[in-house]
């Protein structure tokens, strides 16, 4: 961005005057617009978080991921929650959709989850999924120490997932472990 550094006495300005330049307003008008709409610098934005989604495949995430399907044996719509962080998750799965192509696509996440895959490289923490919101309750734990882990119907969690933790600690008691 040009940097104005201008040293003009304010004296020699005549009334309805400024500093700065006519075409800078627009810029900085459509900057404010843009940052609102598209969410960029906001809450909304996952740019930055330690957990963020995408529409990659188990194979082509980056970091640690697991993606939530909407139906048994991987079918249907998908959602990927990708994590460079141990120790992170989402204790309400609620605002996230299901966004590929596919049965259930534009659906919450929350409670429509049938099947799940993850990659735990990188972190070698174990990614689980709960019952109830904020980690509680009965869950399915997709173990780490495999590059890959996959439960191809989710056991304690099927269609009855609200929220997933990466973590190498137990939080709760009744779950299924997927190797």
């Amino acid at each position: 961005m040009k940097s104005w550094n201008l040293d003009i006495p304010v004296s020699l300005l005549h009334e309805g005057e400024s500093l700065m330049p006519k075409g800078r307003y627009l810029a900085a008008a459509t900057s404010v617009i843009s940052a609102a709409v598209l969410g960029v610098g906001g809450a909304a934005s996952d740019a930055g978080a330690a957990t963020w989604t995408s529409t990659h495949t188990v194979n082509n995430c980056d970091y640690a991921c697991v993606v939530i399907f909407y139906n048994s044996q991987y079918g249907g719509s998908r959602t990927t929650f990708e994590n460079n962080k141990a120790e992170e998750g989402i204790p309400n799965l609620g605002p996230y959709t299901f966004k590929t192509v596919g049965a259930g696509q534009g659906l919450s996440v929350k409670n429509h989850a049938a099947s799940a895959q993850a990659r735990n490289y990188g972190l070698g923490y174990n990614v689980t999924i709960y019952r109830n919101s904020g980690y509680a309750g009965p869950c399915d734990r997709l173990q780490a120490g495999h590059e890959y882990t996959y439960a191809s119907k989710l056991a304690n969690t099927y269609n009855d997932d609200a929220s997933l933790y990466w973590r190498d600690r137990v939080q709760s008691q009744g779950c299924k472990y997927w190797s």
